[in-house]
């Protein structure tokens, strides 16, 4: 459409001048990005999918992923950088019913150990309501669940989902406290 053509234009603009490197090679370890993080310097680093990381030869699955969060956390705290582990949720998560918790990472213990902050967006299907004289049908919503915060408050806030342009904005409704 017109306006999504638009909308990717603004963002080409935005984006131009950024720097951005990206690594789409399975098995990867993050002793094998030193160099490119010394070379390119970035303000934030993203790795997306941890449990893809390789599997360090005579280590167990748990071990390598292990091992592989506190190198990244490593990387944090040396180079003053936030690094975002992006984690898939362990089956037990995807429960209608059931908002996703903290052990809900797949792989390891340790994603919510090492982390100053657990992140879990998700949806939730909210049952049907009356307002007023207005029947609310049921209808799915997206959360944001702060599982884990070091510095702050935990609980679980609404969000707003702008379907066109896949973005996410934050609505400071405070659903529940933990």
């Amino acid at each position: 459409s017109d306006q999504e053509t638009a909308w990717a234009g603004a963002f080409a603009n935005l984006v131009r001048d950024w720097s951005l490197t990206v690594r789409d090679d399975v098995g990867f370890r993050c002793a094998d990005t030193e160099a490119v993080l010394t070379k390119v310097q970035p303000e934030i680093v993203f790795v997306d999918h941890i449990q893809q990381t390789h599997k360090a030869h005579g280590l167990s699955e748990y071990e390598s992923l292990s091992a592989e969060t506190y190198a990244w956390r490593q990387v944090a705290l040396q180079r003053k950088i936030p690094v975002v582990l992006l984690s898939q949720l362990n089956r037990t998560g995807e429960s209608e019913e059931a908002e996703p918790l903290a052990s809900s990472l797949k792989g390891t213990g340790v994603l919510e150990q090492v982390a100053d902050f657990v992140w879990l967006i998700f949806w939730t299907l909210v049952p049907e309501r009356a307002e007023g004289m207005q029947l609310i049908p049921a209808h799915w919503e997206p959360r944001l669940r702060v599982a884990k915060s070091r510095p702050g408050q935990r609980g679980t806030r609404r969000l707003v989902f702008d379907g066109p342009r896949l973005h996410f904005e934050y609505n400071d409704t405070v659903i529940q406290k933990p």
